[in-house]
């Protein structure tokens, strides 16, 4: 089953009523919200609930912890990491986890969003509304406040009423049951008994039935008396809440205990408590020992272990540390409060700064994914790293920058990378300048961010500030004299400078790339180097045999350093040049290999570009079901992932298709959805793909006259991006065009007034309607700058310089 539920690590205590109501209420709503102060339980009757549920949902239960989270920014990437989805160009994160759930049934924990209401809250209309089969469950001390939403109050354990019970009866009531259950497992000879049974019902009436606080108060039988604790319970919650304790906030119920916690710990225990608070998000023990120095973090690690202070999780290859959020609050107050702050967090940047360091060089090795996986882990307190080093030392901070950028670009975290990137390098740019070696060492710094801006800003589709950013790099690293360094940036430019169509300047760059890599015996950027210049011999000269030259060489040159990310590039290089040549049985074997390498790394997305690449391959050799199998199950994983230029091609594709199986109609509604989709999100063709397109149209216009052409060509274009997936994937071909709305399909776009196109008209439309500029895009899914674009088109075919004129132009051609 599809979970990433953790599993318990103690017994599940009561609560049969609770998860009866909350299975009943799922079955009426599609928001469940628990709410009720720190402490009450909800996140583990949350989890529970969901385990419960697994097996009702195809799709699984699947659970995002907002708390280590310090920055509601995060919210959404938190979600779309659950699902293992990253951003891409062209369209929102939030658009990409609605279109990743649309079709999916399955339950949605969202834990801890009290310190995000607003943004949960939004998220959470915005996926039920976009994914009609999606429940969410919520954890929160508030509830969400939005339409459709059923709160329900999570309750305290049940305690007796009396303290004159004997034990039988005693251990009916949840809040006892718990209490004796922790205290045995701390304590292996406590018992409930006839001598200590008023003791632990008092203890367990005081706490008022708050799991946290019973747990916390059970592990000290291992130095206490159940009399004693009881004693000592009485004495703070009196101090602290000076009246009715349940008309006051359950955090500072909360706080009591832990005070309480906090003062029969020995100095030692409090100083490495404190301390630890450093970490967010868990933490090895070979980071408490490096951070932790002064302290005997063994035994003392042990002791808050035992205490239940610190909660162990058992991993694979080694254990992980966690403070319970409330808990990790109330120490990070202790650590601010004393002279040691300061030192503890410089250890913690300083740490993982040289941590990410050592783990970078394995980003490229055949251990990746694992590697990745683990700067996952750490991701947290990375995050809190830089935080501090922000503050503290910009220097440091931009190192760490600099070290994480291929993590964020391959685990889907490019928008918070460029963040931190650009507002250290102005940081940074901003400091007194260095002399001497310090001064090398932070020129080596802002080189490598803007290497790793740049790499973020490709996964954007931002490539004018990707080409900038390689720019600034080059430059760093000539001023340096690195020239390893400055033969890998300029290999970055030479690709950045191709993809933006500017042949002269990636054929400069590249050759010199090349030079360097060969002069430094740098042969992962002389692969790389390589192989972006074979695919430049193709797509500009045309040039097979001179293409077939240096793919060759780059693979050899991958295949040698043993990066499996590099051999699968350099390897689909080569079946690219094999099918350029028409050698289709070199291709299919080539694009195997590499299909085979990029499954073991994990790579999805680069697995379906090299799959689509295959199809590709079929089609032209004539293999025209397997294409259209292949296509068909492409087509499916691009939508997902909300990759919709690579929709548009695969429409064009599956209209070369039709077209060579006499189906000239359905040809020209698919590439009329393909141009509009294109349109939309302003993708263009490299001169490979416009050759191919060109040939096609031009045999389709020969198969069909000019007016059916364009009737067609136009009802594909008033198709919406769903529809023409839809179409494209029918079984049956002869199926008609789907039904779109009439105020779409009513004009053809040759006599839209003004030379406007389709789009330009829905803009306008919406304009003339009031809706502000975030409104449209919101309506057409597009992004505001395609918006702007849009209207400042609108704005020069109409020769009108405000939004009341262009409304009235849309009036006055009956376009509303």
């Amino acid at each position: 089953m599809s979970t990433n539920l953790p599993a318990p690590l103690t017994s599940f205590v009561g609560r049969s009523r609770e998860l009866a109501e909350m299975r009943a209420l799922l079955a009426t709503t599609r928001l469940l919200t628990l709410i009720g102060p720190g402490g009450t339980g909800k996140t583990r009757l949350a989890t529970q609930l969901g385990l419960e549920l697994l097996p009702t949902f195809v799709d699984g239960v699947w659970l995002v912890e907002l708390a280590p989270l310090a920055d509601p920014a995060l919210a959404l990437p938190a979600i779309a990491a659950t699902f293992s989805l990253h951003e891409l160009p062209g369209i929102t994160l939030l658009d990409l986890v609605a279109n990743s759930l649309r079709a999916k049934r399955l339950l949605l924990i969202l834990d801890n969003c009290e310190h995000f209401v607003e943004v949960c809250a939004h998220l959470a209309y915005h996926l039920l509304r976009a994914c009609p089969t999606l429940q969410i469950l919520a954890t929160s001390r508030e509830a969400l406040g939005i339409g459709g939403e059923t709160v329900y109050r999570v309750p305290s354990l049940s305690v007796p009423d009396s303290t004159e019970l004997t034990p039988d009866a005693l251990r009916q009531f949840e809040a006892v049951h718990l209490f004796v259950e922790r205290a045995a497992a701390a304590h292996p000879h406590f018992t409930l008994s006839e001598h200590n049974a008023s003791a632990v019902a008092q203890v367990c009436r005081q706490l008022d039935g708050i799991p946290l606080a019973i747990e916390l108060a059970a592990v000290r039988v291992q130095i206490l008396t159940a009399d004693q604790i009881a004693a000592r319970l009485g004495d703070r919650f009196r101090l602290l809440t000076g009246g009715s304790r349940t008309a006051l906030p359950r955090q500072q119920t909360l706080r009591a205990m832990i005070d309480w916690s906090y003062d029969l710990l020995s100095e030692a225990e409090r100083t490495l408590f404190r301390q630890l608070s450093v970490f967010v998000g868990g933490w090895a023990f070979e980071a408490a020992e490096a951070i932790c120095a002064d302290q005997d973090v063994l035994d003392l690690l042990t002791h808050l272990v035992n205490k239940s202070l610190v909660t162990v999780e058992e991993r694979e290859r080694a254990a992980r540390y966690y403070l319970l959020e409330t808990i990790w609050q109330y120490a990070r107050d202790e650590l601010v409060g004393v002279d040691e702050a300061a030192e503890v967090r410089d250890r913690h940047l300083d740490y993982y700064l040289h941590l990410a360091e050592a783990w970078e060089p394995h980003l490229y090795g055949p251990h990746q994914v694992r590697q990745l996986d683990q700067f996952a882990l750490e991701h947290d307190n990375f995050r809190a790293a830089l935080q501090w080093g922000a503050r503290r030392s910009a220097d440091a901070a931009l190192r760490l920058a600099g070290t994480l950028a291929e993590f964020w670009a391959r685990r889907g975290y490019p928008t918070e990378g460029c963040a931190w990137l650009q507002a250290l390098l102005d940081q940074v740019s901003a400091l007194p300048e260095l002399q001497g070696e310090a001064a090398g060492r932070r020129c080596m710094a802002q080189a490598k961010a803007f290497l790793g801006l740049s790499r973020l800003a490709f996964v954007t589709g931002d490539l004018v500030s990707a080409r900038a950013s390689r720019e600034a790099s080059v430059r760093l690293y000539r001023r340096l004299g690195d020239r390893q360094g400055l033969g890998w940036a300029v290999a970055m430019l030479g690709y950045a400078a191709m993809l933006q169509g500017d042949a002269a300047e990636a054929e400069c760059a590249l050759s010199e790339a090349i030079a360097l890599g060969r002069e430094t015996g740098d042969k992962l950027t002389l692969s790389f180097a390589l192989g972006v210049q074979s695919r430049l011999l193709l797509a500009v000269h045309g040039d097979l045999a001179a293409a077939r030259i240096s793919s060759m060489e780059s693979a050899h040159l991958a295949r040698a350093i043993g990066m499996p990310w590099a051999t699968a590039q350099a390897v689909l290089v080569l079946a690219r040049v094999a099918a350029y040549g028409s050698q289709w049985e070199e291709a299919r074997a080539r694009f195997q290999e590499a299909l085979a390498l990029y499954h073991q790394q994990g790579d999805r997305f680069r697995f379906y570009a090299a799959y689509s690449d295959q199809a590709h391959v079929e089609r032209r050799a004539g293999n025209l079901e397997e294409a259209q199998q292949m296509y068909q199950e492409a087509i499916v994983v691009w939508q997902e992932l909300g990759q919709r230029g690579a929709v548009a091609h695969l429409l064009e594709c599956f209209a070369f298709l039709a077209r060579a199986q006499d189906q000239p109609i359905r040809a020209a509604r698919l590439l009329g959805a393909a141009g509009a989709l294109r349109e939309v999100i302003g993708a263009s063709m490299d001169s490979i793909e416009r050759t191919e397109y060109d040939r096609e149209v031009t045999a389709l216009h020969a198969q069909m006259d000019a007016e059916t052409a364009a009737v067609h060509w136009t009802q594909g274009q008033a198709m919406a991006l769903e529809q023409a997936v839809e179409y494209a994937l029918a079984a049956d071909t002869s199926q008609p065009a789907p039904a779109v709305a009439e105020s779409r399909a009513t004009l053809a776009p040759s006599v839209y007034p003004a030379g406007l196109t389709l789009r330009e008209v829905e803009v306008l439309r919406l304009l003339a309607q009031g809706l502000t500029y975030a409104q449209i895009a919101e309506t057409l899914v597009i992004s505001r700058r395609t918006v702007n674009g849009h209207l400042t088109s609108i704005y020069s075919k109409l020769d009108v310089t405000s939004r009341m004129a262009a409304a009235r132009f849309a009036q006055d051609h009956s376009l509303v």
